[in-house]
C-alpha cells in the first residue's frame, strides 16, 4: 500500500473575500493555486520519508483533476470585515513523527503567526 504513502509535499495559502462562502472558499483555492485539484482532507501526520518541495516544483508535478491529500485550516465569518486567521504549521522533532497543527480564529495574521510558533 505504499502507492497511499506521499513522497513529497508543498505548502501553500490563499485568501478569498465574496459574500457567499463558498464563493469565498473557491476563491481561497485560486488564490492558493490548488483549484484545478480534487481536495481529499488528511489527518495531521507528516508521512515519514516525505520531502518538502517548493510550491511551484509541488504545482508542476500535478495534473488538473488529480486526486490530492492535503491538511486544510480554513475559517470564515458572515460579518464583514472581520480580520480572519486560519495556519498550519509543521512541527518536525529528531526522535518524534513528524506532525502538521491547524489553528484558525478571528485573529490578526500577526496573532496566529505567532500561536504557530
Amino acid at each position: 500500500m505504499d502507492i497511499w504513502v506521499p513522497k513529497k509535499i508543498f505548502f501553500t495559502k490563499g485568501v478569498g473575500n465574496h459574500k457567499e462562502e463558498l464563493h469565498s472558499f473557491e476563491l481561497a483555492l485560486r488564490n492558493a493555486g490548488i483549484e484545478k485539484f480534487n481536495l481529499v482532507y488528511v489527518s495531521s501526520i507528516f508521512p515519514p520519508g516525505c520531502k518538502m518541495i517548493s510550491k511551484a516544483k509541488g504545482l508542476k508535478e500535478k495534473q488538473p483533476g488529480e486526486i490530492t491529500y492535503c491538511v486544510m485550516s480554513r475559517c470564515s465569518s458572515n460579518e464583514p470585515y472581520r480580520l480572519l486567521a486560519a495556519s498550519v504549521g509543521c512541527a518536525i522533532h529528531f526522535s518524534l513523527l513528524p506532525c502538521f497543527c491547524q489553528y484558525s480564529r478571528a485573529r490578526s495574521r500577526e496573532r496566529a503567526g505567532s500561536l504557530m510558533s
